[in-house]
């Protein structure tokens, strides 16, 4: 009886996979790019994890810094949460405030810088914002400062400084990258006690990642975007707006599912953590 060679039939999946991708590239590069902002397998990846972090949590009243284009703080408007979204991009609250329209009145979001907030909450939300902050222990010192006694923090942050490129970092406007034990330090440094810290993404956002470095390339090499920064990171996909047909709740469900088996390995590309003060 012949032995099945399991290795090869793996390796021709694969390549089988990337001539699926490289396919759809090529063939729907002219999709329409009017609307700016799309969900990621990444984004979709991170957002299950907080909503898992929020049911565990309770409600209370939240503030989501760096709310980009408020697709979280709809979800919870809609889930009956009390709060706000903050962000410095007009674009951002432009596109949120769109979003929120007739849901909730008790949950609004404004043009706000993080050091101004003098409010305090039971939840604070802090997704990809960190990186983007030069003061980052002055920025983890507020944060910790406008929660209430025993308050949460849901904080995330791209991972492996080795992993740090153009078209992923200097295309937001990062200042750094992180690893697992250093941003642990960093939390506990400031006062927080870490809950859960979880490397999440794997495999899905690892699969997708060259993916997206690619067409962010073609858009910085060709100078559209030669002054990104972070006031555009939050909102801006056009270049990956033409796969929004592939990533939905249901595509992504079996990868939602399984970046749970890694998130104690160190194979995704970012960290979230829980925090309680």
């Amino acid at each position: 009886m012949q032995k099945i060679d399991y290795k090869k039939i793996r390796k021709e999946q694969l390549i089988n996979l990337n001539l699926l991708i490289i396919y759809i590239i090529t063939t729907m590069s002219n999709f329409d790019k009017k609307d700016t902002w799309c969900p990621t397998p990444r984004y979709l990846c991170r957002k299950s994890i907080v909503l898992d972090f929020l049911d565990e949590i309770g409600k209370g009243t939240f503030i989501d810094i760096g709310a980009g284009s408020g697709d979280l703080v709809a979800d919870l408007a809609k889930k009956g949460y009390k709060g706000r979204g903050i962000d410095f991009s007009d674009e951002a609250i432009k596109i949120a405030q769109k979003k929120l329209n007739g849901i909730n009145d008790d949950v609004k979001v404004r043009k706000m810088d993080l050091f101004n907030v003098d409010k305090i909450f039971n939840i604070a939300i802090m997704l990809e914002v960190i990186e983007h902050i030069k003061e980052e222990k002055k920025a983890l010192k507020k944060v910790y400062d406008i929660l209430s006694e025993d308050g949460h923090l849901i904080i995330s942050a791209p991972a492996h400084k080795k992993d740090w490129s153009v078209e992923s970092d200097e295309w937001a406007g990062h200042y750094r990258r992180y690893e697992k034990n250093e941003l642990r330090s960093k939390l506990e440094n400031t006062g927080f006690k870490v809950l859960k810290l979880y490397n999440y993404g794997f495999p899905i956002a690892n699969i997708a990642k060259p993916i997206r470095n690619y067409l962010m390339k073609k858009d910085y090499l060709s100078q559209k975007y030669e002054k990104m920064s972070t006031k555009r990171s939050g909102t801006d996909r056009n270049s990956q707006k033409k796969f929004t047909f592939l990533i939905n709740s249901v595509t992504m469900a079996p990868f939602l599912f399984l970046q749970k088996f890694f998130f104690h390995k160190d194979f995704g590309d970012g960290y979230i953590v829980l925090v309680k003060k």
